[in-house]
């Protein structure tokens, strides 16, 4: 499955998207493919789940820096 940042940020009307060089929607996608990293070892051990949790939520808190 591909992800796209229009399908994940979708733009309200009359909004324009921002380049890439520097930008926040250029952070959120790098924690995106973060994310996609995680969520791509299939372990379905329950101690696993909560250690992939546990990793994205780092992720998602790295955001508010």
């Amino acid at each position: 499955m591909n992800l796209y940042e229009e399908d994940l940020f979708p733009l309200e009307p009359g909004e324009k998207r921002e380049s890439h060089s520097g930008d926040t929607s250029c952070k959120y996608m790098e924690a995106i493919w973060k994310i996609r990293t995680v969520l791509a070892d299939n372990s379905l051990e329950e101690s696993e789940y909560y250690r992939k949790l546990e990793a994205i939520k780092g992720i998602l808190k790295d955001l508010d820096r």
